[in-house]
């Protein structure tokens, strides 16, 4: 389930932080940066 956060955005499923509506390429650099 996907958490509501106060600023209605989804929680990232990899890395459990706020993402806004980006490209999957913008995600997953964040990924892969960790």
């Amino acid at each position: 389930m996907i958490e509501k956060l106060p600023e209605n955005r989804p929680r990232c499923p990899h890395c459990g932080s706020k993402i806004l509506f980006k490209p999957r390429r913008d995600i997953i650099r964040k990924v892969k940066a960790r």
